[in-house]
C-alpha cells in the first residue's frame, strides 16, 4: 500500500469523524440512517456486509447528504476549519481533499494500484488510485464515490464491487429499467441494492435475484 493511499485514507477518515461529531449533525444521524436504508437497502448486523455498509453510510452522511442547515457535514467542517480551526490535522485534511462524483463503472484495466473504469451510462473513463488491486477483477462493477486528493483522483475505501459474473446481468437490467439516464445518485442506489441482494441471496437463480431486486427498487420508488 502506497504512502499516498495511506495519507488519503487518513485525511478522509479524519474529515468523516469530524463531520459525525458536529453538533449540527448528531441529532440527524438516526433519521439519516433510516433514509440510507430506504435508498440503498438495509443490512442486518449478522450479515458479512454490515460493517462495510456502515462505512458507506458514514461517508454518504458526511459527504453526500445536506443537513438541516443546507450544507453537508463535510462542507460545514471545511468552512469552520479552514476559517478558524485550531485542529491542524482536520484543517490540513479538508484542504487536501475534494469530494467527487458517485461512480458506478465497469473495471477495464488494473495496474500499479490504479483502476480504470468506464461509467455505466454517460461519462468518460476514469483512472483512480486504489489501496490495492488484489481481489478486484477486470469486468467487475465498481460502486463508490471518487475524491480528488493532492490533485489525483482516488476511489473511496468504502466502495463495493459487483463481480464480473453478475455485472452483465446488472447492466442489462439497469438499461431495461431506464436507470442509466436517471443520474448518478439513482444508479448508485440501485447498484448498492443489487450488491446487497447478490450477497444475501447468493444461492438464488438469476431470475429470482432480479425479481427480489426489482421489488425492492419499486418499494424505494426507484
Amino acid at each position: 500500500m502506497s504512502d499516498d493511499w495511506e495519507a488519503y485514507t487518513e485525511a478522509l477518515d479524519t474529515v468523516i469523524d469530524a463531520g459525525l461529531r458536529l453538533p449540527e449533525t448528531e441529532a440527524e444521524i438516526h433519521d439519516a440512517h433510516e433514509q440510507f436504508d430506504v435508498l440503498c437497502g438495509k443490512a442486518f448486523a449478522d450479515e458479512p456486509c454490515f460493517d462495510r455498509r456502515e462505512l458507506a453510510f458514514q461517508e454518504w452522511f458526511v459527504v453526500g447528504r445536506p443537513t438541516a442547515t443546507g450544507a453537508t457535514p463535510f462542507e460545514l467542517v471545511s468552512e469552520r476549519n479552514i476559517a478558524d480551526s485550531t485542529e491542524a490535522r482536520i484543517r490540513q485534511s479538508v484542504r487536501r481533499l475534494c469530494p467527487g462524483e458517485l461512480l458506478v463503472g465497469q473495471v477495464k484495466k488494473l495496474k500499479d494500484n490504479q483502476l480504470h473504469a468506464n461509467p455505466v451510462g454517460p461519462g468518460d473513463r476514469l483512472s483512480l488510485r486504489v489501496g490495492s488491486t488484489v481481489g478486484i477483477e477486470r469486468g467487475s462493477i465498481v460502486v463508490g464515490r471518487t475524491y480528488l486528493f493532492d490533485d489525483r483522483l482516488h476511489l473511496s475505501a468504502a466502495a463495493e464491487f459487483i463481480s464480473p459474473e453478475h455485472s452483465k446481468l446488472f447492466v442489462k437490467e439497469a438499461k431495461f429499467r431506464g436507470l442509466l439516464d436517471r443520474g448518478a445518485d439513482v444508479m448508485w442506489q440501485a447498484a448498492m441494492r443489487f450488491r446487497l441482494f447478490r450477497e444475501r441471496y447468493a444461492s438464488a437463480r438469476a431470475d429470482e435475484l432480479i425479481e427480489r431486486w426489482g421489488v425492492s427498487l419499486a418499494e424505494a420508488g426507484i
